[in-house]
């Protein structure tokens, strides 16, 4: 590797920042890349129903629903965030559907 001088580096950087920066999508691609997000995030959440967690005792949400502790613990949880997505939030921002998760945990209020 070439030893670069500092001014180098600097005007390294600043192409790859402003490459990086460059939005080359178009408004019309806008609703599209949302759909794509949401529903990436909303896969997540639905599987994480099913993944380990630390708290409590590397238990899957479905095990840890099954007894009251447990049930308890996830109820807060997604009350927390459906309280937080009452918040207004900015367009950008994309947020999982709770009332699927709480479906799908058997959590109906």
């Amino acid at each position: 590797m070439e030893w670069e001088s500092p001014d180098q580096v600097r005007e390294r950087t600043k192409e790859m920042k402003s490459s990086l920066y460059t939005d080359k999508r178009t408004d019309e691609d806008e609703p599209e890349v949302r759909r794509q997000i949401e529903a990436h995030l909303q896969e997540q959440a639905e599987e994480g129903v099913y993944t380990k967690v630390p708290v409590p005792d590397r238990r899957t949400p479905i095990e840890a629903v099954a007894d009251p502790d447990g049930r308890e613990m996830l109820e807060a949880l997604l009350e927390g965030f459906e309280r937080q997505n009452e918040i207004p939030a900015e367009a950008a921002i994309v947020r999982a559907d709770v009332g699927v998760l709480c479906r799908l945990l058997k959590l109906f209020r």
